[in-house]
Parts: structure tokens; C-alpha cells; sequence
């Protein structure tokens, strides 16, 4: 995030501690500044949008870094993480509905691995950030050491949606890029 981030990291954070019923003072506030700091302010907003929904107490920096994508003992994610933090994001806005399609052939090998997109969306939400995430990050890693061309890169199929798929793309594969500075269109 950037110093012109802080008034939207702000209000989403007071969104965080209105849902906990915690009080936001300036030591708090400063707190996760620093902590959250490294990353896009569209994905800190995510994660914190993220633990409204799914925690039932005011989760820890190390949490919504998670949340995130991010290891909270590393300033840049693998690959593995940055894959899962962009699928997550479309089981989020597209949902098992629509149809998908990613930049990376290794997530769409990886999503097949695990049942497919429909089977993938309907991780519950208790274990989709922890054991859903394991899963995905083992294959993708395993899956991504092979060459390329094995991996078919074809949509992802919704089970009831004959619309085209929705392509989300990275802008590098070197760095994450939240969806919303990514480019999303109809393929």
C-alpha cells in the first residue's frame, strides 16, 4: 500500500473493527498499517472483507495476510500463493455458476486435480483457506514443475452456465496483481 492508500485501508479497517464491535484507536490502526503495509490495498480490503464473512473473532494481521495470499513470514509470495490468492478471488466474485478462465494452465491442471471448478466453489468456507488451500498449493507446486504443454488450457467449466467464461488474468507472473487492478473480462 501507499501513503494515498491509507484513507481506504482506513475505512476498511473500521468496517473490520465495527463487525468485531472493537473500538479503532490510532495505536490499533497503526498496528495493522505496518503489518498489512506490503501488500495491494485491494487485497488487504479483500482479506478484511474476507474475515467479516468467515471469522467469528477480529483475526491478527498474520491472519489477514493469509487472507491475503501472503505468508505472514514472507514479503513476497511464491507462485503456488499468488495462484491461490487469484482463484480465490473468482470463487468469491464469479462463484461455481460461471465459467472461468485463468492465464495460467498450471491452475486450470490444479483445479481439475481437485474435482474441478464446481467441486472446487463448494469447499466449505471453514477449511477454504486452510485445507482447501493446502491441497491446492501441493498439486499446483507438483503440477508446475512439469513442462507446460501437458497442462490442457481449457475453461473451466460451471455446471449450469453455457455463457462465455470469465478470464482473469495476472499482469506478471512475477507479482500478484489484485483482480481489480488485473485485467477481468469476458473471454
Amino acid at each position: 500500500m501507499q501513503a494515498q492508500d491509507r484513507s481506504a485501508f482506513f475505512l476498511a479497517f473500521a468496517s473490520l473493527c465495527t463487525a468485531f464491535s472493537r473500538n479503532v484507536d490510532e495505536a490499533l490502526v497503526e498496528v495493522y498499517w505496518r503489518a498489512l503495509s506490503d501488500l495491494p490495498v485491494d487485497a488487504v480490503r479483500a482479506a478484511m472483507d474476507e474475515a467479516i464473512m468467515t471469522q467469528d473473532f477480529m483475526p491478527p494481521p498474520a491472519k489477514l495476510r493469509r487472507f491475503a495470499g501472503q505468508n505472514s513470514n514472507e514479503t513476497c509470495a511464491e507462485p503456488s500463493d499468488e495462484a491461490f490468492a487469484l482463484v480465490a478471488r473468482a470463487v468469491r466474485e464469479v462463484g461455481s455458476y460461471r465459467a472461468v478462465d485463468f492465464d495460467d494452465p498450471c491452475i486450470h491442471a490444479t483445479i481439475r486435480a481437485l474435482g474441478g471448478w464446481s467441486n472446487f466453489c463448494r469447499a466449505p468456507a471453514h477449511e477454504f483457506n486452510t485445507w482447501t488451500r493446502k491441497r491446492f498449493v501441493a498439486i499446483y507446486r507438483e503440477l508446475s514443475a512439469e513442462p507446460q504443454e501437458q497442462h490442457h488450457h481449457r475453461p473451466l467449466l460451471a455446471a449450469y452456465d453455457n455463457s462465455e467464461p470469465v478470464r482473469f488474468v495476472r499482469r506478471s507472473h512475477e507479482t500478484y496483481a489484485p483482480l481489480s487492478y488485473a485485467l477481468m473480462e469476458v473471454a
